[in-house]
């Protein structure tokens, strides 16, 4: 499958958002973004997606619905883990990014988003000067292991936009 050019865009997008902001606001941005694309999933694997809105899901209940409309069980956790997170920094005024909070969100992925995340991390060590000194995704700082974390579930969500593309033109 080739990867449409809007698609580059928005991951370079994305990973602006990341590099430009501060803990909170690369956390805030990475929950929106990725809350945005799982909502664009929802809406394509909705039969009648104008109803979506009577619901009035918060972003858990989209974690959810996402799931019984059929995203892979294995996604639910690192999502909920990224809400989470989200809401930690939202409700506490010195909340900052840990070796354990992010810890905690590369706990939740499963072994091929792991895998993901540690080979985007020897590609970026490979390419990059101050990197290249890391040994171990661990030894990154939190907000870079965080920033390697979210670029694999942007890209989960993603995948999943695209396998289900937006096609409602039947609906009644």
């Amino acid at each position: 499958m080739e990867i449409p050019d809007n698609i580059n865009v928005d991951l370079a997008l994305f990973t602006k958002d990341l590099s430009s902001e501060d803990e909170l606001g690369a956390v805030i941005r990475a929950r929106i973004r990725i809350e945005n694309l799982l909502l664009k999933a929802i809406e394509s694997l909705t039969p009648r997606p104008k109803h979506l809105k009577k619901l009035n899901l918060d972003y858990d209940g989209q974690v959810t619905l996402a799931l019984a409309l059929g995203l892979k069980e294995r996604f639910g956790p690192p999502f909920r883990a990224l809400g989470k997170l989200r809401n930690d920094f939202a409700h506490k005024i010195d909340m900052q990014l840990s070796k354990p909070s992010v810890a905690n969100l590369y706990s939740c992925l499963g072994a091929e988003e792991k895998e993901q995340v540690q080979g985007c991390f020897i590609r970026i060590k490979d390419n990059n000067e101050e990197i290249r000194r890391v040994q171990r995704f661990t030894d990154l700082e939190p907000i870079d292991q965080f920033k390697l974390i979210t670029v694999t579930l942007w890209a989960v969500a993603q995948a999943v936009v695209l396998l289900f593309p937006d096609d409602h033109s039947a609906e009644t």
